[in-house]
């Protein structure tokens, strides 16, 4: 409803405002902005939340998910009703600017919120957030050109009753590494991953990893940390410390135990991100409950994710489109389904066929004789059992999901040149043709035969599978589906 008043107080606008004269007394309309900012009131100035993350680096290696990790928490917070500030790839000017934002919405407010994704650090037990700018050779460098962490976390102490902070920022830096090798002696005291917080009282600290180890950026469009944190978010009378656990449990499960989240709490109160019913009753945390049909939108897109198709993704989008959480969904349909279209999924097919080395002919999207071989020949020699070779979602994934070549790389059979006959000189000068053979070779045994009849379909075999020499070869052999498949491999079919 809120949308739908917003959307006509624009229309208004754009309306009306041609009549007003510009030298008039009367009162002037509001402009675009104004005419929206009830929407922005909706916010509750009770949870406010920074959300950060740095990947595009200037002087280190840069990280691919950052960016998105942040994007999507900054999502899910603004459904949950959190006023977020939010900032993707921030030098020290902009991050200081972000955090002084922050510092002065926290006056006053129940609940603050630090999300980072990016580069992390630590020397001598010290935590600092590493800018996209930042340029640290020595340890003079750190205070001018990182973030120290237990700073931020005091200016939030400071102001807000539940304080937590989540720090996906644990990746492996080469920064440590070259600021180890030019601080001499005192190389020990820069440390791997980020150190041990000790956090105040009503303050919850959690770590991608735990302290002194790294953490993986994930080979999907988020970390595993922040992945399994947007999978429990929305789940309604879900206590944060039992979200943690739960977190914990999937990163371990989705890094074959190589990542293990680590949180030091010392909330004196339970907090739930998605109140319900219990937490409601108990009176256990005196945080606003989303709309019921927020809830309603959570638990069916937490039912979507746990049949995992792209057919259910899709009918939630259709449901529910201009959720939040469809944004989210259209995400996931772009990564793990291919297209819909019949001929951009048989190009896309071809395309991944070529790719592993099943040669399905022309890239067309023409689905033929030959692109039925390749797809067949792929599932051979992956061991898969093809139950049809038309082109489907299911297999563009199965063909998708190998990195390196599936069949093996064909070789022509050799052509084989007839020798010239062997010639006599005739007593008038000329020459002759030999025709002197013995009685073994004018005549074919029954092994000759059958050796010939292997090389015939020798031939055919390499032909079929798209041999241009082998096809010429039957061709001057007499066949004729060997001469028309060499005109159709000379068009490119």
């Amino acid at each position: 409803m809120a949308r739908l008043f917003t959307a006509l107080a624009v229309a208004l606008l754009l309306t009306f405002a041609p009549i007003v004269d510009a030298n008039s007394s009367e009162p002037a309309i509001p402009t675009a902005e104004q005419a929206v900012k009830p929407a922005d009131e909706a916010k509750d100035p009770s949870r406010v939340a920074l959300v950060i993350g740095n990947g595009s680096y200037e002087h280190t290696s840069s990280l691919k998910n950052p960016p998105n990790d942040a994007r999507a928490i900054t999502t899910m917070l603004f459904g949950l009703g959190f006023d977020v500030i939010e900032g993707f790839d921030l030098n020290k000017a902009q991050l200081e600017s972000k955090v002084r934002e922050f510092s002065k919405k926290l006056a006053g407010s129940k609940v603050g919120l630090l999300y980072y994704a990016g580069h992390g650090l630590q020397v001598d037990g010290v935590n600092y957030l590493v800018p996209v700018d930042a340029n640290v050779d020595a340890e003079d460098d750190l205070d001018f050109e990182l973030m120290p962490l237990r700073q931020l976390i005091k200016r939030m102490e400071r102001k807000s009753k539940v304080n937590l902070v989540f720090l996906d920022a644990c990746r492996n830096n080469p920064i440590t590494r070259s600021l180890a090798a030019n601080m001499g002696t005192r190389s020990t005291a820069v440390g791997r991953g980020l150190a041990r917080v000790n956090a105040g009282v009503g303050t919850l600290v959690s770590f991608a990893t735990q302290p002194g180890n790294v953490a993986l950026d994930g080979e999907g469009r988020n970390s595993p940390f922040t992945e399994a944190i947007i999978k429990h978010l929305p789940t309604p009378d879900l206590d944060v410390v039992l979200m943690m656990r739960r977190v914990r449990r999937d990163v371990l499960a989705a890094t074959d135990g190589k990542q293990v989240p680590w949180t030091n709490s010392s909330l004196t109160d339970g907090f739930y991100f998605t109140p319900g019913t219990a937490s409601t009753e108990t009176g256990s945390d005196e945080e606003i409950a989303p709309s019921s049909k927020f809830l309603e939108i959570s638990t069916a897109y937490r039912s979507v994710q746990e049949v995992g198709t792209c057919k259910a993704y899709e009918v939630f989008e259709t449901a529910y489109p201009d959720s939040m959480f469809a944004e989210l969904s259209n995400e996931w349909r772009n990564k793990n389904c291919g297209p819909t279209d019949p001929r951009e999924l048989a190009l896309s097919l071809q395309s991944e066929l070529t790719r592993v080395g099943c040669s399905p002919g022309a890239i067309d999207g023409a689905w033929g004789g030959k692109s039925r071989a390749a797809l067949a020949e792929f599932g051979k020699h992956a061991k898969l059992d093809i139950k049809s070779f038309e082109p489907s979602q299911e297999a563009l994934t199965a063909v998708k999901s190998h990195q390196s070549s599936v069949c093996p790389e064909r070789v022509a059979p050799p052509v084989q040149v007839k020798a010239n006959p062997q010639v006599k000189q005739t007593k008038s000068g000329t020459t002759a043709p030999s025709t002197t053979t013995s009685r073994t070779t004018s005549k074919r045994t029954g092994r000759q035969k059958v050796a010939g009849q292997a090389e015939r379909e020798k031939i055919q075999t390499a032909c079929m599978l798209g041999s241009l020499a082998a096809c010429q070869l039957g061709c001057r052999k007499g066949s004729s589906l060997a001469c028309k498949k060499v005109k159709l491999l000379r068009r490119g079919g």
